[in-house]
C-alpha cells in the first residue's frame, strides 16, 4: 500500500496558522512527520513547546490525521481547505497524482495520508511511503518524493526531480513474516583451506577455477590456523573442503575432504574441478 501526501499542501496549511521563518516551519513539519511513531499526544506536547496555542495544535493534529480513500478525501478537502496559493498548488499536485495513478489502473493501491510529509526539508511536492498493508508495524518499506529545487542548492537551476529510497531490513522482515523468501541456495558449497600463507595465491587460483564453473566457493582471508579454518568451513555448512599446503603444491595435488563423512583423498590440481563436481553430486 502506498500512502501519498504533498509538502506544499501541508506547508501551506501551517502557514495559515503561523507566520514563522522557513526553519520554524520545517521544524513543525518534522513533528508532523514523527506522529506515526510517537503518537498524537507526544506530538501535541512537542507542538506546545514551540509556543502554539491549544486551538492551533488541535487543528494541526486534525489536519495530519486526514487520510483514506483518495476520492473521498479529495472531495472533502476541496471544500474545507483554507484559501492560499501554496495550498491550491499542493491540492492540484496531489489530485493530479491520483489521476495519473488511476490511469495506470492502480488507484486501489494508494491512500492519502496528510501525516506523510517526509522529514527532510528539500522535499517540495508530492511525497509517498510504501507499507506492507498487513504489517504496517514494520514501518515504511520505502519512501520518497519530489524535490524540484534541490539541484539549485548545488549551483544549478531548478530541475524536476523525484527520488526514492528503500529500507532493506524492513523489506526483509516483511518478506520473512510472510515466508516469501525464495528458496535460493547461496551459502558456499566448497571451502579452500590454506595450510600457510605461502600457498595463498595458488588457493585463489583454485577458487577462481571453481567459481568460473558455477561452484560456490569461499576461502580464508584472515590467515587463521588450520583448525579455525575447518571450524569456519563447518559453520558455513560447506559440503567439501579442499586443503592446500606446500606439499600439495609440490605434488601438483590438493586434498579433498567430504565434510559430512570426513573421508579424504588426494586429487590432481588439473582435475580439481571435475573431482569437486563429483563430490558435490
Amino acid at each position: 500500500m502506498i500512502k501519498i501526501s504533498n509538502r506544499k499542501l501541508v506547508e501551506g496549511f501551517l502557514r495559515t496558522l503561523v507566520t514563522e521563518s522557513q526553519n520554524d516551519i520545517d521544524h513543525l513539519i518534522r513533528i508532523v512527520d514523527k506522529m506515526g511513531k510517537i503518537g498524537s499526544e507526544q506530538a501535541g506536547r512537542e507542538f506546545s513547546r514551540t509556543g502554539l496555542s491549544k486551538d492551533k495544535i488541535k487543528r494541526i493534529l486534525g489536519f495530519a490525521d486526514i487520510g483514506g480513500d483518495p476520492d473521498k478525501v479529495l472531495e472533502e478537502m476541496e471544500s474545507k481547505l483554507p484559501k492560499g496559493e501554496m495550498i491550491h498548488q499542493g491540492f492540484k499536485e496531489l489530485s493530479g497524482t491520483v489521476d495519473k495513478v488511476e490511469s495506470l489502473g492502480k488507484k486501489q493501491k494508494i491512500r492519502i495520508d496528510l501525516g506523510i510529509v517526509r522529514g527532510i526539508s528539500y522535499y517540495d511536492g508530492t511525497v509517498f511511503e510504501a507499507y506492507d498493508q498487513e504489517e504496517e508495524d514494520v514501518g515504511a518499506i520505502l519512501g520518497g518524493g519530489r524535490f524540484d529545487k534541490l539541484c539549485k542548492i548545488y549551483g544549478k537551476r531548478d530541475m524536476p526531480a523525484t527520488g526514492v529510497a528503500g529500507g532493506f531490513e524492513r523489506l526483509m522482515l516483511s518478506l520473512e513474516r510472510k515466508d516469501l523468501f525464495p528458496d535460493i541456495q547461496q551459502h558456499p558449497q566448497v571451502f579452500v583451506v590454506t595450510v600457510n600463507e605461502t600457498v595463498w595465491s595458488d588457493a585463489v587460483k583454485i577458487v577462481q577455477q571453481l567459481r568460473s564453473q558455477g561452484i560456490r566457493t569461499d576461502y580464508d582471508l584472515k590467515q587463521r590456523p588450520l583448525g579455525k579454518q575447518f571450524e569456519y568451513a563447518d559453520s558455513l555448512k560447506v559440503r567439501v573442503s579442499l586443503v592446500l599446503g606446500p606439499r600439495e603444491i609440490k605434488e601438483g595435488s590438493v586434498r579433498l575432504k567430504n565434510m559430512k563423512t570426513g573421508e579424504e583423498k588426494n586429487v590432481k590440481l588439473s582435475s580439481v574441478v571435475d573431482e569437486t563436481q563429483k563430490a558435490l553430486q
